[in-house]
């Protein structure tokens, strides 16, 4: 092969991601908020004004200082390292420049976070925060210049939807207009039952010239390791790719030859091979198995594949071939598909559930009269990446028109004309909804009692993997909260309005920085039970003085203020916890009795605090007590003369639940 054609035999990028999977991490919301905020204050202090990121010494000095501020735990073996990996996804998404400073666009979401001013009325129906994410997303543009997000959009509404094996191996294999259109002509062909995933992704390999030189080298050449660290074309260290020489070695003895007595040999070739890969090679090759049981009797648990049909070198070659590319873009792909999904998630306009991707009702009507030209007009950089600009700045002359998007809306909701707070209202309506279902499938009675279990003995690996890795306990913890309410109130009212919780486009809790109100404050018209009223409730995960310290002021305060702005004497408060201080108990039963003001204007003869344990609420779950019963015991509660010493809330509270 010619020095030209050798050439050919480079890596080249095959797919796109979002962002640096070392930047991959839990609460992202929360996480990136937090780091601004640090990152701000760094930078102000005096000896650091003045310097620049590419000091060493100045990123070892940041890890330090997030390690102070309890944003990192541990000893990195490479603090300046690891300080850039952990600043380079804001980066990457505008919020930061290249020398750690915060853009216009990083200050407006601190400025969001620090306020706890979330809640937005834009189009979308989305939270401040999350706007500002997709107005930096539709700007997001990768070093080939694509832009994953409309990559995306596009292909959500041209298909409705896309599982989550399209959205993890097909849709990121789109590298410039052509391939979008053969991506989804060929998940149509899927869906048709011509094509599988793995098909389409060799079709793909196969059109890129650099495969093409790779295998015709391959064919004229020996499997050395040489030749194999050639043609993997590993764009970090060849190294990894030397054991694919014994690995083709021992495919080509065992399932051309036909030897078994290579087996065992061919089981510890892939434990030689590095990454996911590894695991791809085992599923392929082998049931599931042990080492000891592989080497006692290997053919019982080998396999049969395509390659044991094989006779001529050209077939056996490119099956090895396409075997280990097809692998090694899997496992690539592995890799990306959650931070895409964590980058994505960011915007509140991509729905991920019933391993089914989508895009939002609304988000679909705006972007679909216009996605194509916005798509095939999106390969080149933005300007203004880190600069606050309008959604109207990005798309230019393919802006939509908004009267066409709320005639599309009217029509499809059977309406002649919808104004814009109308089509918020109907979407609401289907929100909820959706909630409800939500809660049905996801989050039936037993699954409940067994989350406030969790909580109890504070099993957070449990809580993420139920409820989602996005929200930290504290927020779960009043998610989940909200939800009984809502079963113990029969389902009235809207929950989605009574929770002064962040919802992600999957309505799951997400956490933010700041805080400040009640968790929940649910409203109930009059009827024969009670008084129309509010309640406020509130949720802490804190205990003994914690608790004390955190939550006896806070959840006074929200009600006072409460009873003020609503002139009502009937609302009250309920704090729950895993565990209730006594000091918490005596503090609210004192309140019940005692004259009590926020502002030296108004005054209330005692206020109705209720302290409530997740015994009691598993109790009224499990009894399937309504919020009419409930209300009734509490409100017995409040007015008894039983004092603590007497045991009154084991006797109003926890016997009665």
């Amino acid at each position: 092969m010619c020095k030209v054609e050798l050439e050919k035999i480079k890596f080249k990028s095959y797919c796109w991601s979002i962002g640096t999977t070392s930047f991959r991490m839990k609460y992202f919301n929360l996480m990136i908020e937090e780091q601004l905020r640090l990152l701000k204050i760094f930078f102000e202090k005096k000896e650091n004004k003045n310097k620049q990121w590419s000091d060493v010494e100045l990123q070892s000095e940041y890890y330090d200082f997030l390690k102070c501020n309890n944003f990192i735990k541990g000893e990195a073996n490479n603090k300046a390292k690891d300080a850039r990996q952990k600043t380079s996804g804001l980066v990457d998404i505008g919020l930061i420049d290249d020398n750690r400073r915060l853009t216009e666009v990083g200050e407006e979401l601190l400025k969001i976070s620090l306020a706890s001013d979330f809640k937005d009325n834009n189009f979308f129906g989305i939270d401040k925060d999350s706007y500002i994410y997709m107005l930096q997303l539709l700007k997001y543009t990768t070093d080939n210049n694509i832009r994953p997000f409309i990559v995306l959009l596009k292909v959500l509404i041209e298909l409705g939807s896309i599982s989550y094996e399209e959205f993890t191996y097909v849709i990121p294999l789109v590298v410039d207009a052509e391939s979008a259109r053969v991506v989804v002509e060929n998940i149509k062909n899927m869906r048709n039952g011509a094509l599988n995933v793995e098909e389409i992704m060799l079709k793909i390999m196969w059109d890129m010239e650099n495969y093409k030189a790779a295998y015709s080298y391959f064919l004229s050449h020996d499997s050395s390791e040489a030749t194999f660290r050639l043609i993997n074309m590993n764009r970090k260290s060849t190294i990894y790719d030397k054991p694919y020489s014994k690995l083709y070695e021992l495919l080509v003895q065992v399932y051309v030859n036909k030897d078994n007595s290579k087996i065992y040999d061919l089981y510890e070739a892939i434990n030689k091979l590095s990454g996911k890969a590894k695991g791809y090679w085992k599923k392929l090759i082998f049931s599931p198995t042990t080492r000891s049981k592989v080497k006692k009797n290997g053919v019982e648990y080998l396999k049969d594949i395509p390659l044991s049909k094989f006779t001529e070198e050209f077939e056996i070659k490119k099956y090895i071939f396409e075997t280990i590319h097809l692998f090694k873009w899997k496992s690539t792909l592995d890799d990306y598909s959650d931070l895409n999904k964590r980058y994505f998630n960011l915007s509140d306009l991509i729905i991920f559930e019933d391993e089914k991707v989508t895009c939002s009702f609304l988000a679909n009507q705006y972007f679909k009269s216009s996605i194509e030209d916005i798509f095939n007009t999106s390969f080149s950089e933005p300007e203004g990446f880190d600069e606050l600009i309008t959604i109207e700045e990005i798309l230019g002359d393919n802006v939509p028109q908004m009267e066409d998007v709320q005639t599309e809306i009217a029509a499809y909701f059977d309406e002649e004309y919808l104004e814009v707070d109308e089509i918020q209202e109907y979407v609401n309506n289907e929100r909820l909804k959706r909630f409800e279902d939500l809660i049905d499938r996801k989050f039936p009675k037993e699954i409940l009692l067994y989350l406030v279990d969790c909580f109890e003995k504070r099993n957070d690996d449990e809580l993420n993997a139920h409820i989602c890795d996005n929200a930290n306990p504290p927020t779960m913890f009043e998610y989940i909260l909200g939800i009984i309410w809502y079963n113990l109130s029969g389902r009235k009212g809207n929950i989605l309005d009574f929770m002064n919780l962040s919802l992600d486009a999957n309505l799951l809790p997400k956490s933010h920085a700041g805080g400040g109100e009640a968790d929940i404050i649910y409203k109930y018209d009059s009827c024969d039970h009670y008084p129309m009223h509010e309640l406020l409730l509130e949720a802490t995960l804190a205990d003994d003085s914690t608790q004390r310290r955190m939550e006896m002021e806070p959840v006074s305060r929200h009600l006072l203020k409460n009873l003020s702005d609503t002139k009502n004497t009937s609302n009250y408060a309920v704090l729950v916890s895993t565990s209730i201080h006594p000091s918490v108990i005596s503090d609210f039963r004192g309140r019940a009795k005692t004259e009590q003001t926020l502002d030296n204007v108004n005054y209330y003869d005692g206020i109705k605090l209720i302290p409530l344990d997740t015994n009691v609420i598993k109790n009224y779950i499990n009894s399937e007590k309504t919020y009419e019963d409930i209300y009734e015991i509490l409100e017995d509660a409040y007015h008894s003369e039983i004092s603590m010493r007497d045991g009154w809330y084991e006797l109003e509270i926890l016997n009665k639940s």
